[in-house]
């Protein structure tokens, strides 16, 4: 018996577009996904210890630290290592202009991603090759 799978084109957003999730997902729906792992009183906590202003703009509330921020510090100041970050592209752009201000002076290397080659492993290939590229002294 043979049968015939038809092709369906799937859409694929591309690294500016987002995937929905993380810091391309808007606020509502970063709340509604907090609430629903189970976040509500850290979240009623953040509602007391920071009162919102209804004229307060995006980027006038106040931001948790990014892990990866504290990470790049460190790597920046070992000698004899290149920094290489894998991330959305808005996120390793702002971590880039920080480690200006930890007086880095080196480049940073950035390989891009998403949802495609996180789960088909193309994101290890486009790592390693990444880390070759930055390691061949020609």
């Amino acid at each position: 018996m043979s049968a015939i799978i038809p092709i369906v084109p799937l859409k694929v957003a591309t690294a500016i577009e987002g995937d929905g999730m993380g810091c391309h997902s808007g606020g509502e729906a970063m709340l509604a996904a907090a609430k629903s792992a189970g976040k509500s009183e850290t979240l009623d906590q953040y509602a007391k210890d920071y009162p919102k202003d209804p004229k307060a703009g995006p980027h006038d509330q106040p931001q948790s630290m990014c892990p990866a921020s504290c990470a790049l510090r460190v790597g920046l100041r070992m000698r004899r290592t290149a920094t290489i970050l894998s991330g959305s592209a808005c996120c390793v752009y702002g971590l880039t202009f920080t480690s200006h201000f930890y007086g880095a002076r080196r480049s940073v290397g950035y390989v891009p991603f998403n949802s495609e080659t996180l789960v088909t492993g193309k994101l290890f290939e486009d790592i390693r090759e990444a880390v070759y590229k930055e390691a061949d002294p020609a």
